[in-house]
C-alpha cells in the first residue's frame, strides 16, 4: 500500500531530545544501551545488510560494529517527524583503529511505539570509505 504524504505532513523539526540521547549512547559505543532503546522485538538494519531482530541480536550486531572502530561521533543536522515515524539527517565521523577518520553523511529512519521505544531503526550511509 502506497501512502501519499503532502508537503505539510512531514515537518522538519528541532532534533528531539530522545534522538540526541540515542546518538550519545552510540558515540559512547554502548551496545547494551543501544539495545535498550529498542522494543523487545525491534528491528535494526544498517544499509543493505541483514536485519538484526530482537534486543539480543541487536546488541550483538552493534557490539561487533563498535569493536571494529577506533571511535565514532555524530553531528545531528535535521529531523522530520510524522505521527509514528521519524527521520534524521547528519554527518558521522568514524575513526578506524589505525587512527584514520572519515566524515560520512547519513540518514536514519525510525518507527517508534507509544512508549517511545524504537520498533524499527534503519540506517542509510555509504560505508565504503571506512572499509577501503
Amino acid at each position: 500500500m502506497k501512502t501519499e504524504i503532502s508537503s505539510n505532513q512531514a515537518q522538519s523539526t528541532e532534533i528531539p531530545s530522545w534522538m540526541r540521547e540515542a546518538f550519545a549512547v552510540i558515540d559512547r559505543r554502548d551496545a547494551a544501551g543501544f539495545a535498550r532503546l529498542m522494543t523487545e522485538d525491534g528491528i535494526f538494519r544498517f544499509g543493505n545488510g541483514p536485519a538484526a531482530i530482537g534486543r539480543p541480536a541487536i546488541e550483538s550486531a552493534v557490539a561487533q560494529f563498535f569493536a571494529s572502530l577506533g571511535g565514532i561521533s555524530h553531528q545531528l543536522e535535521r529531523a522530520w517527524s510524522l505521527p509514528d515515524a521519524q527521520a534524521l539527517q547528519g554527518v558521522v565521523t568514524y575513526t578506524r583503529p589505525d587512527g584514520k577518520s572519515f566524515k560520512i553523511p547519513f540518514m536514519d529512519a525510525f518507527v517508534t511505539d507509544k512508549s517511545g521505544l524504537v520498533k524499527e531503526w534503519l540506517v542509510y550511509s555509504d560505508m565504503a570509505p571506512l572499509f577501503s
